[in-house]
Protein backbone atom coordinates (compact mmCIF):
# COMPACT_ATOMS: atom_id res chain seq x y z
CA UNK A 1 0.00 0.00 0.00
CA UNK A 2 1.30 3.38 -1.16
CA UNK A 3 2.36 5.80 1.87
CA UNK A 4 -0.29 8.13 3.37
CA UNK A 5 0.73 12.03 2.18
CA UNK A 6 0.41 14.63 5.15
CA UNK A 7 -3.06 16.12 2.89
CA UNK A 8 -4.88 12.49 3.11
CA UNK A 9 -3.57 12.79 7.00
CA UNK A 10 -5.45 16.37 7.22
CA UNK A 11 -8.73 14.83 5.76
CA UNK A 12 -8.98 11.99 7.28
CA UNK A 13 -8.52 14.19 10.69
CA UNK A 14 -11.21 16.07 9.04
CA UNK A 15 -13.34 13.01 8.32
CA UNK A 16 -13.16 11.52 11.90
CA UNK A 17 -13.91 14.98 13.78
CA UNK A 18 -16.95 15.42 10.96
CA UNK A 19 -18.64 12.52 12.90
CA UNK A 20 -17.20 12.48 16.20
CA UNK A 21 -20.27 13.02 17.66
CA UNK A 22 -22.62 10.78 16.54
CA UNK A 23 -20.31 7.52 16.83
CA UNK A 24 -18.60 8.09 19.95
CA UNK A 25 -15.05 8.32 18.77
CA UNK A 26 -12.86 8.50 21.97
CA UNK A 27 -11.58 12.20 22.09
CA UNK A 28 -8.54 11.08 23.25
CA UNK A 29 -8.03 9.36 19.10
CA UNK A 30 -10.03 12.26 17.28
CA UNK A 31 -7.89 14.57 19.12
CA UNK A 32 -4.94 12.70 17.91
CA UNK A 33 -5.53 11.93 14.09
CA UNK A 34 -7.26 15.93 14.56
CA UNK A 35 -4.13 17.31 14.94
CA UNK A 36 -1.16 16.40 12.43
CA UNK A 37 1.03 18.62 13.42
CA UNK A 38 1.11 15.88 16.72
CA UNK A 39 1.40 12.60 13.80
CA UNK A 40 5.20 13.95 12.99
CA UNK A 41 5.98 12.72 9.32
CA UNK A 42 3.95 10.65 7.05
CA UNK A 43 3.30 7.09 8.11
CA UNK A 44 2.53 3.47 7.01
CA UNK A 45 -0.92 2.36 6.09
CA UNK A 46 -3.02 -0.31 8.19
CA UNK A 47 -5.62 -0.59 5.94
CA UNK A 48 -7.94 1.45 2.75
CA UNK A 49 -11.76 2.14 3.22
CA UNK A 50 -12.96 3.48 -0.24
CA UNK A 51 -9.48 4.75 -1.29
CA UNK A 52 -9.11 6.81 2.15
CA UNK A 53 -6.00 4.84 4.24
CA UNK A 54 -6.21 3.97 7.83
CA UNK A 55 -2.25 4.91 8.99
CA UNK A 56 -0.67 2.86 11.77
CA UNK A 57 -0.45 5.75 13.27
CA UNK A 58 -4.12 6.32 14.07
CA UNK A 59 -4.36 2.11 14.47
CA UNK A 60 -1.26 2.69 17.53
CA UNK A 61 -3.20 5.14 19.16
CA UNK A 62 -6.11 3.21 19.09
CA UNK A 63 -4.75 -0.18 20.52
CA UNK A 64 -2.65 2.05 23.39
CA UNK A 65 -5.72 3.10 24.38
CA UNK A 66 -7.43 0.50 24.70
CA UNK A 67 -4.33 -1.13 26.31
CA UNK A 68 -4.48 1.49 29.51
CA UNK A 69 -8.23 0.43 29.35
CA UNK A 70 -7.61 -2.94 29.69
CA UNK A 71 -4.70 -3.02 31.51
CA UNK A 72 -2.95 -6.10 30.50
CA UNK A 73 -1.77 -7.58 27.08
CA UNK A 74 -3.79 -7.41 24.26
CA UNK A 75 -5.01 -10.62 22.28
CA UNK A 76 -5.08 -11.04 18.35
CA UNK A 77 -8.72 -10.71 18.97
CA UNK A 78 -8.21 -7.20 20.91
CA UNK A 79 -6.19 -6.28 17.43
CA UNK A 80 -8.74 -7.36 15.19
CA UNK A 81 -11.25 -5.77 16.95
CA UNK A 82 -9.26 -2.13 17.13
CA UNK A 83 -8.95 -2.63 13.18
CA UNK A 84 -12.83 -3.31 12.59
CA UNK A 85 -13.91 -0.70 14.88
CA UNK A 86 -12.17 2.07 13.11
CA UNK A 87 -12.88 0.67 9.59
CA UNK A 88 -16.51 0.81 10.86
CA UNK A 89 -15.78 5.16 11.51
CA UNK A 90 -14.37 5.64 8.21
CA UNK A 91 -17.56 3.99 6.73
CA UNK A 92 -19.71 6.25 8.87
CA UNK A 93 -17.55 9.00 8.05
CA UNK A 94 -17.28 8.63 4.39
CA UNK A 95 -21.67 8.16 4.85
CA UNK A 96 -21.82 11.50 6.86
CA UNK A 97 -19.78 13.25 4.35
CA UNK A 98 -21.86 11.68 1.69
CA UNK A 99 -25.00 13.17 3.68
CA UNK A 100 -23.68 16.56 3.95
CA UNK A 101 -23.72 15.99 7.56
CA UNK A 102 -20.80 18.25 8.04
CA UNK A 103 -22.60 21.23 6.44
CA UNK A 104 -25.68 20.90 7.97
CA UNK A 105 -25.58 19.30 11.23
CA UNK A 106 -25.57 21.51 13.89
CA UNK A 107 -23.95 19.40 16.56
CA UNK A 108 -21.75 18.62 14.25
CA UNK A 109 -20.45 21.51 12.97
CA UNK A 110 -19.91 22.72 16.76
CA UNK A 111 -18.43 19.38 17.27
CA UNK A 112 -15.88 20.39 14.20
CA UNK A 113 -15.25 23.35 15.79
CA UNK A 114 -14.83 22.30 19.35
CA UNK A 115 -12.14 19.58 18.38
CA UNK A 116 -10.21 22.74 16.51
CA UNK A 117 -10.22 24.78 19.21
CA UNK A 118 -8.95 21.72 21.58
CA UNK A 119 -6.27 21.69 18.94
CA UNK A 120 -4.84 24.50 19.03
CA UNK A 121 -4.54 24.42 22.86
CA UNK A 122 -3.13 21.58 23.05
CA UNK A 123 -0.28 22.23 20.69
CA UNK A 124 0.13 25.51 22.83
CA UNK A 125 0.36 23.24 26.43
CA UNK A 126 3.11 21.27 24.58
CA UNK A 127 5.06 23.72 24.40
CA UNK A 128 8.01 23.78 27.39
CA UNK A 129 8.11 26.65 29.84
CA UNK A 130 11.14 27.55 31.96
CA UNK A 131 10.99 28.40 35.59
CA UNK A 132 12.11 31.83 34.93
CA UNK A 133 9.04 32.36 32.43
CA UNK A 134 6.55 30.74 35.32
CA UNK A 135 8.28 33.05 38.20
CA UNK A 136 7.93 36.72 35.75
CA UNK A 137 4.27 35.32 35.16
CA UNK A 138 3.49 34.74 39.31
CA UNK A 139 5.24 38.14 39.90
CA UNK A 140 3.50 39.93 37.27
CA UNK A 141 0.28 38.28 38.17
CA UNK A 142 0.51 38.15 42.00
CA UNK A 143 -2.95 39.20 43.11
CA UNK A 144 -4.56 36.27 41.13
CA UNK A 145 -2.90 33.83 43.47
CA UNK A 146 -2.74 35.44 46.95
CA UNK A 147 -5.08 33.13 48.78
CA UNK A 148 -8.49 34.79 50.22
CA UNK A 149 -8.66 36.43 53.15
CA UNK A 150 -10.84 35.02 55.79
CA UNK A 151 -13.48 36.79 58.37
CA UNK A 152 -15.10 36.06 61.28
CA UNK A 153 -18.55 37.30 61.07
CA UNK A 154 -21.79 38.19 63.12
CA UNK A 155 -24.82 38.65 61.48
CA UNK A 156 -28.67 39.11 62.86
CA UNK A 157 -31.66 38.60 60.58
CA UNK A 158 -34.95 40.15 60.07
CA UNK A 159 -37.80 38.07 57.92
CA UNK A 160 -40.78 39.50 56.23
CA UNK A 161 -42.31 36.43 57.47
CA UNK A 162 -41.69 37.16 60.72
CA UNK A 163 -44.62 37.38 63.33
CA UNK A 164 -43.19 40.36 64.61
CA UNK A 165 -43.99 42.08 61.68
CA UNK A 166 -41.94 45.27 59.86
CA UNK A 167 -38.60 43.91 59.25
CA UNK A 168 -37.56 47.17 58.10
CA UNK A 169 -38.31 48.87 60.93
CA UNK A 170 -37.06 46.19 63.39
CA UNK A 171 -33.66 46.18 61.64
CA UNK A 172 -33.05 49.78 61.72
CA UNK A 173 -33.55 49.57 65.18
CA UNK A 174 -31.07 47.28 65.85
CA UNK A 175 -28.59 49.54 64.00
CA UNK A 176 -29.09 52.77 65.71
CA UNK A 177 -28.56 50.53 68.80
CA UNK A 178 -25.59 49.06 67.85
CA UNK A 179 -22.52 51.83 68.74
CA UNK A 180 -23.75 51.02 72.74
CA UNK A 181 -24.37 47.15 72.03
CA UNK A 182 -21.18 45.23 72.80
CA UNK A 183 -22.65 42.40 69.80
CA UNK A 184 -24.85 42.70 67.39
CA UNK A 185 -27.06 40.08 69.02
CA UNK A 186 -27.62 42.39 71.98
CA UNK A 187 -28.43 45.16 70.10
CA UNK A 188 -30.95 43.31 68.67
CA UNK A 189 -32.50 41.83 71.83
CA UNK A 190 -35.88 40.31 70.66
CA UNK A 191 -36.28 42.15 67.56
CA UNK A 192 -34.21 39.68 65.46
CA UNK A 193 -35.51 36.32 63.84
CA UNK A 194 -33.32 32.64 63.98
CA UNK A 195 -31.64 32.81 60.89
CA UNK A 196 -31.83 29.72 58.13
CA UNK A 197 -28.60 28.76 59.12
CA UNK A 198 -26.23 30.05 61.73
CA UNK A 199 -23.12 31.81 60.60
CA UNK A 200 -20.26 29.65 62.25
CA UNK A 201 -18.21 31.39 64.93
CA UNK A 202 -14.63 30.96 63.24
CA UNK A 203 -12.52 32.41 60.63
CA UNK A 204 -14.13 31.22 57.09
CA UNK A 205 -12.53 31.67 54.01
CA UNK A 206 -14.59 34.20 51.82
CA UNK A 207 -15.73 31.85 49.17
CA UNK A 208 -17.47 30.09 52.19
CA UNK A 209 -18.53 33.22 53.34
CA UNK A 210 -20.25 34.02 50.49
CA UNK A 211 -22.50 30.53 50.60
CA UNK A 212 -24.12 32.14 54.24
CA UNK A 213 -24.62 36.03 53.66
CA UNK A 214 -24.83 36.41 49.98
CA UNK A 215 -22.46 38.33 46.91
CA UNK A 216 -24.34 41.33 48.19
CA UNK A 217 -23.45 40.71 51.87
CA UNK A 218 -19.94 39.41 50.84
CA UNK A 219 -19.71 42.78 48.74
CA UNK A 220 -20.87 45.23 51.33
CA UNK A 221 -17.85 44.17 53.93
CA UNK A 222 -15.12 44.56 51.49
CA UNK A 223 -12.96 46.99 53.23
CA UNK A 224 -14.78 47.06 56.71
CA UNK A 225 -11.41 46.86 59.90
CA UNK A 226 -12.66 44.47 62.83
CA UNK A 227 -15.41 45.98 64.58
CA UNK A 228 -17.20 47.68 62.08
CA UNK A 229 -21.03 46.82 60.52
CA UNK A 230 -22.60 47.00 57.55
CA UNK A 231 -25.64 48.74 57.06
CA UNK A 232 -29.22 47.32 56.99
CA UNK A 233 -29.11 45.24 53.56
CA UNK A 234 -31.88 44.00 51.49
CA UNK A 235 -31.98 39.86 51.35
CA UNK A 236 -34.25 37.76 49.78
CA UNK A 237 -36.07 37.03 52.98
CA UNK A 238 -35.81 40.15 54.74
CA UNK A 239 -33.11 42.41 55.79
CA UNK A 240 -29.34 41.52 57.79
CA UNK A 241 -27.10 43.57 59.27
CA UNK A 242 -23.32 42.24 59.16
CA UNK A 243 -20.17 43.08 61.98
CA UNK A 244 -16.83 41.82 60.83
CA UNK A 245 -15.53 40.65 64.58
CA UNK A 246 -12.00 39.07 63.11
CA UNK A 247 -10.29 40.03 60.15
CA UNK A 248 -7.45 37.78 58.43
CA UNK A 249 -5.51 39.55 55.45
CA UNK A 250 -4.91 37.69 52.36
CA UNK A 251 -0.92 35.85 52.65
CA UNK A 252 1.13 35.90 49.82
CA UNK A 253 2.09 32.52 49.13
CA UNK A 254 5.84 31.58 47.47
CA UNK A 255 6.02 30.39 44.23
CA UNK A 256 7.44 27.32 44.99
CA UNK A 257 4.30 25.88 47.00
CA UNK A 258 2.33 27.42 44.15
CA UNK A 259 4.69 26.13 41.17
CA UNK A 260 1.62 23.81 39.29
CA UNK A 261 -1.00 26.26 39.83
CA UNK A 262 1.14 29.04 38.14
CA UNK A 263 1.80 26.40 35.49
CA UNK A 264 -1.44 25.55 35.00
CA UNK A 265 -2.47 29.15 34.96
CA UNK A 266 0.10 30.21 32.52
CA UNK A 267 -0.91 27.24 30.01
CA UNK A 268 -4.30 28.25 30.43
CA UNK A 269 -3.78 31.67 29.21
CA UNK A 270 -1.43 30.40 26.79
CA UNK A 271 -3.69 28.46 24.80
CA UNK A 272 -6.32 31.45 25.08
CA UNK A 273 -3.73 33.67 23.59
CA UNK A 274 -2.88 30.41 20.98
CA UNK A 275 -6.37 30.44 20.16
CA UNK A 276 -6.96 34.11 19.37
CA UNK A 277 -3.63 34.34 17.25
CA UNK A 278 -5.07 31.01 15.22
CA UNK A 279 -8.43 32.59 14.51
CA UNK A 280 -6.91 35.87 13.22
CA UNK A 281 -4.28 33.73 11.20
CA UNK A 282 -7.89 31.86 9.48
CA UNK A 283 -9.42 35.20 9.49
CA UNK A 284 -6.54 37.09 7.48
CA UNK A 285 -6.29 34.08 4.83
CA UNK A 286 -9.83 33.67 4.66
CA UNK A 287 -11.82 35.14 2.10
CA UNK A 288 -15.09 36.30 4.18
CA UNK A 289 -18.00 38.50 3.06
CA UNK A 290 -21.10 40.08 4.98
CA UNK A 291 -24.17 40.95 3.93
CA UNK A 292 -24.60 44.73 4.73
CA UNK A 293 -28.09 44.61 6.20
CA UNK A 294 -25.92 42.32 8.71
CA UNK A 295 -23.23 44.50 9.48
CA UNK A 296 -25.59 47.39 10.68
Amino acid sequence: MSVQTRPAIQRRGRRMLAVAATVGISAAVVGAVASPDLLGPASGTVATVNGTTISSVEYQTALDLLSRDKRMPLAESDRTRVLDRLIDEELLVQRALTLGLAETDPAIRKALATAVVDAAVIESRAESVSDERLREFFRANLSYFMRPSAMRVDRVVFRDDSPHGDALGRAQATLAHAPTAPNLEDAAGDLADDAVADLPDTLLPLKTLQQYIGPDGLASMRGLEAGERTPVLRTSYGYQILQVMELETAAVPSFDELREQVRNEYQRQRGEEALREYLARLRAEANIAIAAEAAR
